[in-house]
């Protein structure tokens, strides 16, 4: 009853305007004072509601209403609450909230005769997902299942399985993930393929000799024939379709620990530019699970895509590249916080995107810092060519040294942080620059230390040469 009384404070409020738009009769007025057209808190509310002529706020008003009553346990009204909703949509919607308190009370067969009622087949879909994934968190395995098993889209069944899966995987129990995600994989293997396994067979031989291949005219010959495969009449859409499905299968399958498999299953995609991702997805799963040698050999997999790319010239070879550098990126920060600082520069520095460079070596640098190696932290930040980034490397190895103790060190390097321009917005003529990162460091800096003494000028008494020395003191704490 604790969403009724809420609600019941809510409406007694709605209910004086109401009553001000409503305009009573006074013989309307007399009849209302003799008998109140209420008795109980729940008529209260629902008289409240009914007050306002403009459906969408009414509408809104017995949404709220159904749902409380059907987390109180009363379905009976709070479904007839709900024929009482003139929108269509906002009918579906209090269906669906309905439908999830019933699940909750444990009357899933009640639940999934609710959602058949949903017009909107997306809105069933939605609601049976959401269903199955709370049940699923729940360890309500089975009830899941059956929820998943109604689910209308084979796409969406596929993403409730592969969560599903996931959740079990990560519970500890991969026995059950992976006959989960078998069922996944039937329901992909019945979606309509517009790839046989002939023609993917072919390209796969084909893209073997392109690899050795080094002959400008040999490479041509070869791109030809990979051409006329894409020449022929397919669905694209469906294509994309399927590729998606086959990532959440492959990247669940990792997490189950079954890696090969999920490999063999990207395998069968065509298209260079979706494989790739595709195999991002499995490294990430396997970087998440602290698999990190693994996690590399897989993203090897994609410099053998981007060399393929790299020798016809391909469109979305840009795309490709991407996609290997922020999986590396993900790699060389994992391997960072695990304490291998080593490694993970040597990934770093294999990155050729320069922003998931930049972001991978400050990661790395701020590790070094907070270990006490301020030489090695000044070293890796050197290697980032990105000045924003450089910059807020900067800060943070400033403020490591605060905390050592190394209090000067600190405001020498703050000097010579290089914060860009920032044009004034309101004032389009004035270009002055508006020093950001400086103030931020330094901000941390008083946080971290009370003694330390800010001078009176603020960012002003910055000189613009990074040699000058620093004028900051520090004073003791009373």
């Amino acid at each position: 009853m604790k969403n009724l009384t809420i609600l019941l404070l809510s409406f007694l409020v709605l209910c004086v305007e109401s009553a001000v738009q409503a305009q009573p009769s006074p013989a309307a007025e007399a009849k209302a004072k003799a008998s109140p057209p209420w008795e109980t808190p729940v008529d209260l509310v629902l008289y409240a509601a009914r007050q306002y002529k403009d459906h969408s706020v009414r509408d809104f008003m017995l949404k709220d209403i159904s749902e409380s009553l059907a987390h109180a346990g009363d379905m009976k009204q709070a479904l007839e609450v709900t024929q009482e909703i003139e929108d269509s949509e906002e009918k579906d919607v209090a269906r669906y909230r309905i439908a999830a308190a019933l699940s909750q009370q444990g009357n899933l067969n009640q639940s999934l005769e609710l959602i058949r009622k949903i017009k909107d087949p997306n809105g069933r879909t939605y609601t049976r997902m959401k269903i199955a994934s709370a049940l699923g968190k729940k360890g309500k395995t089975q009830e899941a299942l059956k929820v998943i098993q109604v689910i209308e889209r084979p796409a969406s069944q596929v993403d409730a399985y592969c969560e599903l899966a996931s959740t079990l995987a990560k519970s500890g129990d991969q026995k059950q993930a992976q006959a989960i995600l078998k069922q996944a994989q039937d329901v992909v293997e019945k979606m309509d393929d517009p790839l046989s396994d002939d023609i993917r067979s072919e390209l796969r031989d084909l893209e073997l000799m392109l690899l050795a291949a080094t002959d400008k005219k040999q490479i041509q010959e070869i791109l030809k024939k990979m051409i006329a495969f894409g020449d022929k009449d397919l669905d694209l859409k469906q294509v994309r379709k399927r590729v998606a499905t086959q990532t959440r299968i492959a990247a669940a399958l990792a997490e189950a620990g079954e890696v090969e498999q999920a490999l063999e299953i990207v395998d069968q995609i065509a298209e260079w530019n979706l494989r790739a991702p595709a195999l991002k997805s499995i490294a990430r799963a396997l970087v998440s699970m602290g698999k990190i040698k693994q996690a590399q050999e897989v993203i090897q997999r994609n410099a053998v895509i981007e060399e393929l790319a790299q020798k016809v010239d391909h469109p979305e070879l840009s795309s490709i590249r991407f996609e290997r550098a922020t999986t590396l990126k993900t790699i060389s920060i994992a391997l960072a916080d695990r304490g291998d600082l080593k490694q993970a520069l040597q990934i770093a520095r294999t990155i050729k995107n320069k922003s998931s460079k930049a972001l991978a070596l400050q990661h790395i640098a701020s590790h070094f810092a907070e270990e006490g190696e301020f030489e090695q932290a000044f070293q890796v930040s050197d290697l980032i060519t990105l000045k924003q980034v450089r910059s807020e490397t900067s800060g943070s190895i400033a403020l490591a040294l605060a905390k050592s103790g190394e209090i000067k060190r600190a405001l020498h390097i703050v000097e010579q942080i290089e914060d860009p321009f920032i044009a004034d917005r309101r004032r389009p003529s004035n270009k002055s620059p508006v020093i950001v990162l400086r103030t931020m460091t330094l901000c941390k800096l008083s946080i971290s230390l009370p003694g330390l003494k800010l001078p009176e000028t603020g960012p002003k008494r910055f000189s613009k040469s990074p040699r000058s020395k620093p004028g900051w003191e520090t004073q003791k704490p009373l």
